[in-house]
């Protein structure tokens, strides 16, 4: 991930007023300040993944507007993907055919 792209989910996290989103946010903040150019696929993996878990336990504890849980099950989906997505460019997970 660039840092725009850090920057990006950050800010679309920081928007979900809760515990977890908060943490979520701090984790990617703290990415950031690590990242000259691009995230590495493994840093981005475990960003990704912790960010994932963070998300799926704010949709199932925290109390969210309609517009916050639309938000965060778009980011749950988009974070899934991520890490499955850097999974396969490692070779943890292999494409069957």
């Amino acid at each position: 991930m660039t840092p725009a792209a850090l920057a990006f989910l950050k800010t679309r996290l920081e928007g979900v007023r809760c515990a977890e989103c908060t943490e979520a946010a701090q984790l990617v903040a703290e990415a950031m300040t690590s990242v000259p150019r691009e995230l590495p696929v493994k840093a981005e993996r475990d960003l990704c993944h912790a960010v994932w878990g963070r998300i799926s336990r704010a949709l199932d504890v925290a109390e969210l507007s309609n517009q916050d849980q639309l938000v965060l099950d778009a980011l749950e989906a988009e974070m899934a993907g991520r890490v499955l997505t850097a999974r396969l460019a490692t070779g943890e997970l292999v494409k069957a055919v």
